[in-house]
């Protein structure tokens, strides 16, 4: 008696069951026709549907490396906007108000009032650093060893100067009354999800500056 050789049923899904069209190469699993991978209208006889949506989640999804290196392009072309276009555009505009900005470098020592009730007096150090004017509300980089790395918006500023790390725009902190003017900090800006709201939001998009290059 010759031996029956019993078709293949499908394995996916648990044990699906049904009686199968083809086998995955890259699972290796046995599918059915409901568990079969396609590609637009076309069937796939050799992939399975959940292999077939990975490979399509894998190809379209830069790799890191890839995205760093769309947002260094990013950077590169937004900060030179930001320079030739942008700034000389609102240092020409007469209704466009500019904030002082200075640098924060700590505390002083605490100076102590000896022989009255009154608390220490507690002074920051610093220096001015010119001017700005504030863009918006953008995104900004920073890392924590627990947490890694995550994404806050900070009211951001383009400054008359390029700061020391040699960048055009910064973000603000609360008003100091010691220096008159805002402290600005030199983060890492978020180049690959931040430019949109930097050349589209706040006061860029308002003035429709992001028609300029």
């Amino acid at each position: 008696m010759a031996n029956v050789v019993s078709p293949a049923v499908c394995e996916k899904a648990g044990g699906c069951g049904v009686l199968a069209v083809g086998r995955c190469g890259r699972c290796g699993q046995a599918f059915c026709s409901s568990h079969q991978g396609f590609t637009g209208a076309v069937h796939l006889t050799d992939v399975c549907a959940s292999c077939a949506a990975e490979r399509d989640r894998t190809s379209i999804r830069p790799s890191a490396r890839e995205r760093q290196e769309q947002a260094e392009g990013w950077r590169q072309k937004t900060e030179r906007w930001l320079r030739e276009m942008v700034r000389p555009a609102l240092l020409s505009n007469e209704s466009v108000e500019w904030v002082p900005l200075y640098r924060f470098e700590g505390w002083k020592p605490q100076r102590r009032r000896w022989l009255s009730n009154k608390p220490d007096v507690r002074e920051e150090a610093g220096h001015r650093v010119g001017s700005g004017v504030i863009l918006g509300e953008c995104e900004w980089l920073s890392h924590d060893k627990e947490v890694g790395t995550t994404r806050s918006k900070h009211t951001t500023v383009l400054l008359d100067k390029d700061l020391p790390d040699g960048s055009p725009i910064g973000y603000i902190g609360p008003w100091s009354e010691t220096f008159k003017a805002y402290p600005v900090v030199g983060g890492r800006f978020d180049w690959e999800e931040g430019v949109s709201s930097l050349r589209y939001g706040g006061l860029l998009g308002r003035l429709g500056l992001y028609q300029l290059g």
